[in-house]
């Protein structure tokens, strides 16, 4: 993934083969967890939403998360390696439970730049994710998805404390 500071991404990626990668609210719920844990503290988080077999977060990386740093044999940003960490954990705490083996996710998390479409749009692409759930035809409303940031843009939950208010 290549990141750079001064840009606002989505973050995002699927269950492999199209598989669910949360099958209940408590799945959700870790997912979440090791985001907070692993990833957060790279970046500004704009707007967020799981679904069953995906996942997407609007972030902008901060200094640190852009910083370039040697995994292995491997050189990534530190917000890479962050992702890199929460979906290895997620997946092993995932298979455990199940008693499964094997991928959970696509081979890599994707990083799409966002691009700046005039005013207001970090907004309008905010929007956008959490309306996810209804282009996909699982809810009518955003309100109706409890896995998005919509919640808390609108104050009515803090499910992923430190979302950056736009």
């Amino acid at each position: 993934m290549k990141i750079h500071t001064n840009q606002v991404y989505f973050l995002h990626n699927t269950g492999n083969n199209n598989a669910a990668l949360f099958h209940c609210h408590e799945n959700y719920l870790l997912f979440l967890y090791y985001f907070k844990m692993y990833v957060m503290q790279y970046c500004h988080v704009y707007a967020w939403c799981l679904l069953p077999e995906s996942y997407v977060f609007q972030i902008a990386p901060n200094r640190s998360g852009a910083e370039p740093m040697i995994v292995g044999s491997l050189q990534m940003s530190a917000i890479s390696n962050g992702v890199r960490l929460m979906q290895s954990k997620y997946a092993q705490q995932i298979n455990k439970r199940q008693k499964k083996v094997g991928s959970l996710f696509t081979q890599k998390a994707k990083a799409t730049p966002c691009k700046d479409i005039g005013q207001d749009w970090l907004n309008t692409y905010s929007t956008y994710v959490e309306e996810i759930p209804c282009l996909m035809g699982r809810v009518q409303k955003p309100e109706e998805w409890i896995y998005s940031s919509f919640h808390e843009r609108n104050g009515r939950l803090n499910i992923l404390p430190g979302l950056t208010q736009i």
